[in-house]
């Protein structure tokens, strides 16, 4: 199988950039790059494919842990505004809950919220 980059996230912010968190003007200068350098992004579910993709190509894999609202709010538009794909691991636990593993609670996107993400675009994982 061919290598693939896996760039991994968590949390999104409007202004800041501190530890797991990124600010949402930092990933959107992220994203640009990967669509001017022509990186194509690969769902996680599509991986066994990968050995019949060209190596010539720039292959990368984009990650978001734990299904946060700011993730809807932020990513997912950059997301469209790039035309790249990301693969978001829910922990099924806390869908429409809060997070309970950080100081600062952060809200969990819903059943409402999953279900409005287009799939050619954001891939669920747990």
């Amino acid at each position: 199988m061919a290598k693939l980059p896996i760039l991994m996230y968590h949390k999104v912010s409007s202004t800041e950039s501190k530890g797991l968190t990124i600010s949402a003007e930092k990933l959107e200068e992220q994203f640009q790059y990967l669509a001017d350098k022509d990186f194509q992004t690969h769902h996680f579910s599509s991986l066994s494919i990968l050995k019949k993709l060209p190596k010539k190509k720039k292959n990368i894999a984009l990650t978001f842990d734990d299904g946060y609202v700011s993730q809807l709010e932020y990513v997912v538009p950059l997301l469209q505004k790039y035309n790249l794909k990301a693969t978001f691991f829910i922990p099924l636990k806390y869908i429409g809950k809060e997070e309970e593993w950080n100081e600062e609670r952060a809200p969990i996107m819903d059943f409402d919220a999953l279900r409005s993400l287009n799939p050619t675009i954001v891939e669920f994982q747990n």
